[in-house]
């Protein structure tokens, strides 16, 4: 039953590891978090276009629409930026809410 009851909270002990982690290092993550939100704005920008032949009409209006190489870049710098805009929040209150604690 012990065993069971372990693997049954592993998940919530790892969180908790995780969580003091990056509590303990605020700042380290802001600059994580900042580099991976720049890297995957550059990757949603990147597209290629495509080959595109027309079987009829006329091909003079017809312009190819750009592909994006990466399409879940732009949801991954967004999901980056939040948690770097988070950590920046939370980091800029905790000095205060340590100096008002000791009063």
């Amino acid at each position: 039953m012990q065993t069971v009851m372990s693997y049954i909270l592993l998940p919530w002990r790892m969180l908790r590891g995780v969580m003091q982690y990056v509590s303990d290092r605020p700042v380290q993550f802001i600059a994580v978090f900042s580099c991976l939100t720049a890297f995957f704005m550059i990757c949603a920008t990147l597209t290629t276009i495509p080959d595109v032949r027309l079987a009829s009409g006329d091909a003079a209006n017809l312009l190819p629409r750009p592909v994006p190489l990466f399409p879940a870049a732009s949801a991954l710098a967004a999901f980056c930026a939040a948690a770097c805009g988070g950590l920046l929040i939370w980091y800029s209150g905790r000095e205060e809410r340590a100096r008002m604690s000791q009063e």
